[in-house]
């Protein structure tokens, strides 16, 4: 028979059974980029145990999992939600609940909160995060071009996780930390992996659909100026795609960069970050445990919104059922 359910560990130990019968609702959020995944879970406790003997210390550690049985064509499948800790607690009634909110772990560490002041010199982005990653005793999962080495890096009142994150942005590179990982990639590649599934209109997995496309703040091409200070003068190079826009104004940039590299693989991140939301769409769907945040699917059959889309954001919902609510861009090809 189709089911879907929840596997849950705390502290180690699996409590799936325990919690089954004050289970009320269970939803994960998985986030391509930039946000801390999350893990909300909300109990019955009528009877008092959950806000009493059984009540969660905070910072303890939870692991998730959705199960589904006979799903369809996908048959038995299984989401692995990821570890979390819990962040927080509300007690509430009648009748009475109680809701457990927890954060992707490692995510309140020093890596994020501690402010240091340091310079490398001649290194690249990968060595870098790799000696962050170590020094918080994560792994690293880097899927990107290498790139340049940089002349200097400076760090400055700031922490490792803020220093990652601008240079990522200024190569074009998504950043996340989950499952004790350091995970940086480049979304042009991820864009380019094949589609997990295809949506189609009317095969009955799409609940309710909305496709948005703007052309406010899209451009044709970018334009980085910059000073070389060997040449003593400004030099400016310019990324226009082959299949961006057909028209639009050009985006001038004026940064300080170290090369021609560097202006290059600047003007093409400035480029994808301002254009990327240019055609998105949410679609709430039958549950489904292949769409998870990173991953590309097929649309068809809503016109000239058809296409691949990239998946920013997906929240897995266990209640009345099991339902799949997405955020999805198309990807931009460039």
């Amino acid at each position: 028979m189709r089911k879907a359910r929840l596997n849950i560990t705390f502290e180690g130990k699996d409590i799936s059974k325990e919690i089954s019968p004050y289970l009320k609702t269970m939803t994960y959020t998985d986030f391509a980029s930039g946000k801390a995944d999350d893990l909300q879970i909300t109990l019955e406790d009528t009877a008092g145990l959950w806000s009493g003997d059984w009540f969660p210390e905070k910072g303890s550690k939870v692991k998730a999992e959705i199960v589904c049985s006979a799903w369809g064509a996908l048959g038995d499948v299984s989401l692995s939600c990821g570890t979390f800790e819990v962040d927080d607690i509300t007690s509430s009634g009648p009748p009475a609940i109680v809701t457990l909110k927890a954060i992707s772990s490692m995510t309140s560490t020093a890596i994020k909160n501690e402010l240091k002041e340091r310079v490398w010199e001649k290194i690249s982005l990968k060595q870098l995060a790799q000696g962050i990653a170590a020094e918080h005793g994560l792994s690293l999962f880097f899927v990107a071009e290498e790139g340049a080495p940089y002349g200097k890096v400076t760090q400055s009142k700031e922490s490792d996780l803020s220093l990652l994150q601008r240079y990522c942005t200024s190569r074009g590179l998504n950043l996340k930390l989950a499952e004790e990982k350091v995970i940086l990639y480049q979304g042009k590649l991820f864009e380019e992996k094949p589609p997990v599934l295809t949506l189609k209109k009317g095969d009955g997995k799409i609940l309710t659909w909305s496709f948005n496309t703007r052309s406010h703040n899209i451009y044709r091409a970018c334009t980085v100026q910059y000073f070389d200070a060997d040449k003593k003068e400004y030099v400016e190079h310019t990324f226009t795609p082959n299949n961006g826009p057909r028209t639009g104004q050009t985006l001038v940039v004026n940064k300080r960069v170290e090369s021609i590299a560097d202006a290059q693989a600047l003007a093409k991140a400035e480029l994808r970050n301002v254009n990327k939301d240019e055609v998105k769409a949410t679609l709430s769907l039958v549950g489904n445990p292949l769409v998870v945040a990173g991953l590309n699917v097929d649309v068809e059959g809503y016109g000239i919104f058809d296409g691949t889309y990239f998946i920013e954001e997906s929240r897995h919902s266990l209640g009345a059922g099991y339902k799949t609510d997405a955020t999805l861009r198309k990807v931009l090809g460039y």
